[in-house]
């Protein structure tokens, strides 16, 4: 791989066919989420670049996005609040997850890596039960950053600080505190709360 210092991240787009499960708000916040993880990530390995021109090129797809069982996931955030320990239980079959796609174009526009992941939410695990329809494929998006950060990244690229000012501010903060209590107290992962994203401002080309 190439040594590539300046990465440019193009918005987070729906791939035909992986939203046909999907309200309008639903696949906003798919992408929201998608875009604020990966963010997060790349720019832990590389400066992120204002515009394309001079940079390496990061697109990312999502190819399917399975929805999570509202009904079943309310009963098992109240089993699990009788369930010492602190992993959660999930209504077999029930379950939602995410697929992705990302591409990591050189300078010269010529494909340097790619990645293509797919994850449910696991039965047994840490996966919160979520209310909402896409309360899983929001969960999923942070393994999926982190597979995209690992993917294009030369191996032993060392984690960087995090750069001051942050360039993943207009998705929100990195960390959700309130997210974190609300999983405490309810058993349920609640996206208005847990992701605290907001959208980003549109990226020239």
């Amino acid at each position: 791989m190439p040594a590539i210092e300046l990465v440019f991240l193009d918005p987070a787009v729906m791939v035909a066919g992986g939203d046909a499960a999907l309200s309008a708000e639903e696949r906003v916040q798919v992408l929201r989420e998608v875009d604020r993880q990966v963010c997060y990530e790349v720019s832990e390995r590389f400066t992120l670049a204002p515009t394309p021109r001079g940079a390496a090129r990061l697109r990312v797809g999502v190819t399917g996005v399975r929805p999570t069982g509202q009904a079943a996931s309310g009963v098992a955030a109240v089993a699990n609040a009788f369930v010492p320990g602190p992993g959660t239980f999930r209504v077999p079959g029930t379950t939602g997850g995410l697929a992705a796609e990302a591409e990591l174009l050189g300078p010269d526009g010529r494909q340097v890596a790619a990645l293509a992941w797919a994850r449910n939410a696991n039965v047994v695990g840490t996966d919160t039960p979520s209310l909402s329809r896409v309360g899983d494929a929001l969960q999923m998006a942070e393994p999926f950053g982190d597979a995209v950060g690992d993917a294009i990244s030369q191996p032993k690229r060392p984690v960087r600080p995090i750069p001051e000012p942050d360039p993943c501010a207009a998705f929100g903060p990195r960390t959700q505190p309130a997210g974190f209590l609300t999983r405490m107290v309810t058993g349920l992962y609640v996206p208005e709360v847990n992701t605290g994203s907001k959208p980003a401002e549109p990226k020239r080309d």
